[in-house]
């Protein structure tokens, strides 16, 4: 029998004690134990960080049955259990399989960590189970819960470790890291800028509309966009690679007294609570003219906003200390129903590639349009 798991991380075997890339061994990983228990020939076409398509990948047509397990990553993302079960449907009706050839998996419910903040978050899992249930049986499809097969999260100690010591040296060569980190460490500019004209129009609806501050909102997106992606956990301090498992976004304060100063926010999954935080400390160093930093347990993602000035771009940010991710714009550009930014973006090149650079474009791009 030919079948094709088609998923996220749960289905890829992603192992959540590392941010590296690691994987499960096959004895560990459901995909690999099907197979081995049955006999049959299974692809396993899980992707980490996977979020549900619009567009169904062309499976071959002697496929015998594809299981799909995926929404878990866009609940991550800030989408509703609903929004995500929409987005799983219109996904479904695009495979141009017979429906008696698909297996429709609801995704195991989330734990608290890292990775998820929110007691919300658990929530909305079990909400979309149940709503992946209605949707097999609407669409006439066969239907799972991974929620019911009681496999337990994992609780080991250097995981637990990991969680409560929010930032550590790592050794390079234990990191996909390891060859970027011999090139560019050294490097008189290890700096990479790319550049990118967004489409912001979501984002100046939404703040006339609800009041919020438009850089608020897009500050909240780049955390979003970034969050979901291993490479921001790693950074370049002095002359050692870091790892964290915290990130926030540092934005440019000006202070009552005429001055700048500059604030830290933590990343959150929730658009209310990091409001709520950006409103009340940048308050706070506007008022007082004091820096605020959260410390050292956080990646931090730096931005300014020349909201005053229509710039094309800025290059060349750097001062041989600060590795950190940075973003710079200027003020939006109207155009009939739309608006655009343009937007830079530098990165340490130990810390980021050049693919995946351009890809947290593309995730911050897909934020803002689905804010």
């Amino acid at each position: 029998m030919t079948i094709i798991c088609f998923g996220d991380s749960n289905t890829y075997g992603y192992d959540p004690r590392g941010y590296f890339g690691g994987r499960y061994d096959a004895d560990n990983r459901w995909v690999d134990i099907l197979a081995a228990e049955t006999g049959w020939t299974i692809s396993n076409m899980g992707q980490n960080g996977r979020e549900i398509s619009s567009a169904a990948p062309d499976f071959s047509a002697d496929t015998e049955l594809l299981i799909v397990m995926l929404g878990t990553n866009d609940l991550l993302q800030g989408r509703s259990p609903e929004q995500a079960a929409e987005k799983l449907e219109r996904f479904l009706a695009a495979v141009p399989l017979d429906r008696s050839k698909i297996l429709l998996i609801a995704p195991p419910p989330v734990a608290l960590g890292a990775w998820v903040p929110s007691p919300q978050l658990i929530g909305d899992s079990r909400t979309f189970a149940r709503c992946c249930k209605v949707l097999a049986e609407k669409m006439g499809i066969r239907f799972a819960d991974a929620g019911r097969w009681d496999i337990p999260w994992p609780t080991e100690p250097d995981l637990m470790n990991r969680m409560e010591n929010h930032m550590k040296e790592v050794d390079p060569k234990n990191t996909s890291r390891a060859l970027a980190f011999d090139l560019w460490m050294k490097a008189p500019m290890p700096m990479v800028t790319l550049m990118k004209t967004l489409d912001v129009t979501a984002l100046v609806r939404l703040s006339r509309k609800r009041g919020y501050k438009f850089n608020m909102l897009l500050c909240w997106c780049i955390g979003k966009a970034a969050a979901g992606m291993e490479d921001f956990y790693l950074l370049p301090v002095g002359d050692k690679l870091m790892q964290y498992d915290r990130l926030a976004v540092n934005t440019v304060v000006a202070t009552r007294d005429g001055g700048i100063a500059t604030c830290d926010i933590p990343v959150s999954t929730d658009l209310e609570r990091f409001n709520q935080d950006y409103l009340k400390l940048t308050g706070q160093v506007q008022e007082g003219g004091e820096s605020y930093e959260l410390g050292e347990d956080y990646m931090v993602i730096g931005t300014s906003a020349l909201a005053g000035y229509e710039i094309d771009g800025a290059v060349n940010i750097y001062a041989g200390c600060y590795n950190n991710p940075f973003l710079i714009w200027g003020k939006y550009r109207k155009k009939w129903l739309r608006a655009t930014l343009p937007v830079s973006f530098q990165f340490h090149h130990t810390q980021l590639d050049g693919i995946p650079a351009a890809e947290f474009l593309e995730r911050l791009q897909r934020q803002i349009k689905e804010i």
